[in-house]
Formats: structure tokens, sequence, C-alpha cells
């Protein structure tokens, strides 16, 4: 008799998801017959989706990519002993359920909408499977090889999951905590008048906190797309109202209700805002590339990587990137004004400044945004730019470019075996650009312009402000201005640093010698089947994907790195060791 093969997937997000079903399917083609059993492990209540896309959070929560953009195809069916059937596209299933009006707006649907239809999804496997597919919703907390298979272990279960192959699937995953985080923990056990709120989610406990109401004053560790999700559940998540006023300038005016913190005080390293995405897929457009320009960047991203020593492969990302934003920066001079004659612009010398640029964020000059001015200042000008009323700055065109850009980036520089001070530099500009790249829906900046107008929304010590703790919580300081917050809230995401993570799983993972990081600032090596390579050779039947192997694969965060070739690649990988 044949014998049974086990398989376990840690971690049901959305890359979980995407393993199962091109597993399956790959089983279908194998005609296994029942020969392979799979384990999905879930450590959230969510699975299929995971907490980032938890079905119950705030629907206030937006995805940042438009819903014309949302990378989320459908699935083809697949038949045999085990099986399942077609399902729709995101946009396909969501227009089953909801009107979606064409309008001068982009449309960013609620993370909650994208959790019900990964969800869905994600049943629609399992449900079809019952003596294939197992789902033990609990916290993997310990792997450890034995026997020629991996022997896991769950937080609650005194049960060892025996299993031939494990595929870690686990996105964000906590790090070590610094000085400053670890001196909040202790201040906030020993002072009654002190809140801390480690994680930006679930952020449900915000909207319904008594410790939060009108006379609070709440301090935002991090200014990124998290802050962001959390103004507007301390706003909107406790009953406050926003309505547009001038649909031309996205301009609104937000009514209290009473509930929301009487100050909310974002502060961060740089103190710098996210800019938006542009309004509509019109605005957006101006920033295509070429498919012939694609064409020579993958031919030139594609080289033998040996070729490749210390800044090359950075410095190459920042020659076509500050390439095509200059064309697109002369472009829009002409489009925005009809006097404005493109050849009286040096298109070479904003090339020139674009890569400076790049290489050094504190460049200054004309064309680009003047981080110097207030940050009210900077969000309208950026709101501005997204809405097609103010010609884009230098900045802004290089960053919406670069977001172009970055599909190529993903496909071409995953699963290559780069240097390390190869790598390094270039996954750090790309984090750099998302700032840029990952921005938020325009409404949601005007959001921040209204709020800051009427007072509830400080800015004033967002430039990386020294933060001591109080009796009554906590003083942040930056030059002559100081606040006090009885409220702190960290929606600092940790970051993907294989060296730094701290969860017990990729803790053991670590000790027993299963991991080499690709670099001390990145994430684990791998082959482009998952498998983690030590000592240059795959680690046998442990594989990985998504935020524990940043670096190896370019990207980690973005859906768009989920629904790819990768885990079809992982599929084939285990049906190969399987025969």
């Amino acid at each position: 008799m044949e014998k049974v093969l086990q398989i376990g997937i840690v971690g049901t997000g959305p890359r979980g998801l995407v393993a199962l079903e091109r597993l399956i399917a790959e089983m279908a083609r194998a005609q296994t017959d029942g020969a392979i059993k799979l384990t999905l492990f879930e450590a959230s209540t969510y699975p299929g989706c995971g907490p980032n896309y938890a079905l119950d959070q705030p629907r206030c929560n937006q995805l940042n990519v438009p819903f014309r953009e949302i990378p989320m195809p459908p699935r083809s069916s697949v038949d045999g002993d085990v099986h399942y059937d077609a399902f729709p596209s995101f946009q396909q299933w969501y227009k089953q359920r909801h009107d979606v009006a064409d309008s001068s707006k982009d449309f960013f649907p609620a993370r909650a909408d994208i959790g019900r239809y990964l969800q869905e999804r994600f049943q629609s496997v399992v449900n079809v499977n019952p003596l294939v597919v197992k789902v033990i919703c609990e916290k993997v907390v310990a792997a450890e090889r034995c026997g020629g298979q991996w022997h896991l272990r769950t937080k609650n279960s005194v049960q060892l999951f025996k299993l031939d192959d494990v595929l870690l699937a686990i996105g964000h995953q906590p790090t070590n905590q610094d000085q400053n985080l670890e001196r909040w923990i202790e201040h906030s056990v020993e002072s009654s008048n002190a809140e801390l709120y480690l994680e930006p989610y679930p952020n449900q406990p915000l909207t319904d906190s008594d410790r939060i109401d009108s006379e609070s004053v709440v301090a935002l560790r991090g200014m990124g797309l998290s802050m962001i999700d959390i103004v507007k559940c301390l706003t909107v998540g406790r009953g406050g109202t926003f309505s547009v006023t001038d649909p031309a300038r996205l301009t609104m005016q937000y009514r209290s209700s009473g509930r929301e913190p009487k100050r909310i005080v974002p502060f961060s390293l740089d103190g710098q805002p996210m800019a938006p995405k542009p309004v509509n897929a019109a605005i957006d457009s101006h920033f295509d590339v070429p498919d012939a320009t694609i064409s020579a960047l993958e031919t030139a991203l594609n080289v033998d990587e040996t070729k490749f020593t210390g800044n090359d492969l950075h410095d190459l990302l920042i020659h076509w990137a500050s390439k095509i934003a200059s064309v697109k920066y002369v472009e829009q001079a002409d489009q925005v004004s009809a006097t404005t004659d493109k050849q009286e612009i040096d298109v070479g010398a904003i090339e020139k400044l674009a890569a400076s640029w790049l290489h050094d964020g504190s460049v200054c000059h004309a064309s680009i945004t003047d981080t110097t001015q207030s940050i009210g200042q900077i969000m309208q000008q950026f709101l501005d730019m997204a809405m097609g009323n103010r010609r884009p700055s230098l900045d802004f065109c290089i960053g919406q470019v670069w977001r172009k850009l970055q599909p190529t980036f993903y496909d071409c520089l995953r699963f290559r075996q780069f240097d390390a001070e190869v790598i390094a530099p270039a996954v750090a500009l790309d984090q750099r650009m998302k700032r840029y790249a990952f921005g938020p829906p325009a409404e949601a900046i005007a959001m921040l312009i209204t709020l800051r107008e009427i007072g509830v929304l400080v800015f004033k010590i967002a430039d990386d402000p020294d933060v001591e703790v109080t009796d009554t919580g906590w003083k942040l300081r930056d030059g002559k201005d100081s606040v006090e917050a009885n409220i702190m809230i960290n929606t600092v995401l940790d970051q993907a640093q294989l060296t730094e993570t701290n969860s017990e799983l990729v803790i053991q993972i670590n000790n027993q010698g299963y991991t080499e990081a690709v670099h001390e600032s990145l994430g684990a090596k791998a082959m482009r089947d998952g498998s983690l390579i030590r000592g240059g050779k795959p680690v046998e039947g442990l594989t990985a994907t998504g935020r524990l192997i940043l670096g190896s694969v370019f990207e980690a965060d973005a859906l768009l790195a989920c629904f790819g070739d990768d885990m079809t690649t992982w599929a084939r990988g285990v049906m190969a060791r399987r025969s």
C-alpha cells in the first residue's frame, strides 16, 4: 500500500490559500487518489484570510489598491479525486454583491470585504475535500525534524502533528522590541494613567475602548498606512463623519461624535506623510510605462546575478526609475501648461536630479516637494497632485513610476542568488519608495487634512521627537514644541528581519540551524520552490513563502506577490519530492 504523504501549511492568509489551491490542482493532475493529506494551521480565528483581512474589523480600514487593480484573479475548476469549482475574480465576486458605479474617483474596498472574498474562496476548497484537508485553528509553536518527518506542536495541544512536508506561510511575526517600547511597556504597567497599545491590529478595541474619550490625547508612533487606519478608527470608527464639500478639490467637513480623542498626535523618525495614489485611472495613466520599456527593463534585470557587485542592482533600479520618471515629469509639465515648451526643459538634467534624489532623499530642488514645509502643506500639495489640480513634483512622478515598475521588480528579482550586499540596498530602496508607491487613497489624505485643520490631528512634534514618560503618560518634545499624551499606540509594523524575529516557531527553527539569513536586515535564504537553504543546500521538507524569506523574494507584503507563480512552483516541488 502506497504511503500517505502528510503535508502541512502553517498560516492560511492569502498565501496559504493560494498554496492550498495550487497543491490541490497538482494533486488532481497526478491522480493521487487519497495518497496525500493536508493539514492547515491558522493562529488567528480567520482561516482563509488571516488577521490582516479580518471580517470583523472596522469598515473604515481600506485596501490601498484601487478596485480596478486588485490582483486576485479568477480560479479555474479542478476535477478528480480532489477537486474544486471555478471561483470568480474579486472584481466579479464583488459586483455580484454590490453596485460599483463608474465615477471620477477610484474605489478602494474595505479590507473586511477582501477577507470575506478570501474566506469564501478558501471554504470552497476545504468544504469539498473533507477527507483530504483538515484545518487546525491553533498557533504552531514548535517544529522539529525527527525520523524523516517534521513534528509540529501547537500552543494548545499536546498532540504532535507528523508531516512530511511543511510550508511556512506565517506572515507578520513579532520582532525584538527596541528600548523605547520596553520602557513604555514597563511604564504602562506601573502607571494607571498611561495606556499603551503595542499593535495597531486588530483595531476594534480602539473603537470600543472606554479609556479613550473626548479628553484623551493619543500619540501614534509611525506615520504609514497603519497610522491612517488608526486615525480613521479613532474618528469614523467612533461615530464621526466626513462629508465632501468640494469634489473637484476633495475638501471635506468633519462632524464630531463627541467620542473621538481631543488630540491625535502622530510622529515618526522622519516626520514625513505618505503620498496618495492618483484619484482615478485617467490621472494614473499619465504615469504608465510603455511595454517596450518594461521589456528592456526585464532584459537588464535578468542578466547573470554574479555580474552584480556592491550597489550595482540598487543603482540599476535608480537608473531606470529616473530615466522613465524624468520623461513623465516633462510630459506632465506640457499637459498642465499649454505655454510650456517641452524643449525648454532639459530632460537629461531632470534625469540626473531624479537619480540624485533616489540616492539621497534629502536632495533639495524647486521641482522636488519641500520637506521643510509644514506637514499640512505637504499633504495638500500631494492631494492636489493626486487630483490633477497641481503639476506633479518630480518626487511624486518618481514614486508613481516606481509603483508601475514594481511588478517587474517583483518578478525579475525573486529567488536570485545575489550577494547579500547587492540585494540588501536594493530592497531598502524599494522599502523607502513605499511612502509613494504604497500610498493610501486620496480620500484618506483629505481626511487627515480636514482633521488637522480643525485641530484634532496635530503634527507639531511629528519629526522624531524626544519621548519621556511622565506621571500622566508621555511627554513628546520636538524643539520648543511639546505635547503630553495619556494614550500611546504603536502603529509601526515589525520588519521582516529573520535575526530579530522572536516568535516561538521562528526562534526554534533558527536555533536548530534550519535557516540562514540573506542579510542581517532581511529574511531567510530560499530556493525557487520555497525550500529553505542551509549551507548552500535545501532543508529537507521545510519550505517558506512571504515575509519570512524577504530578500529571497523582492517583496513580501503586496497582494500582487501572493497570487503569482511562486506557489505553483512550490506545489510542483512537493509532488516531485513525493516521487
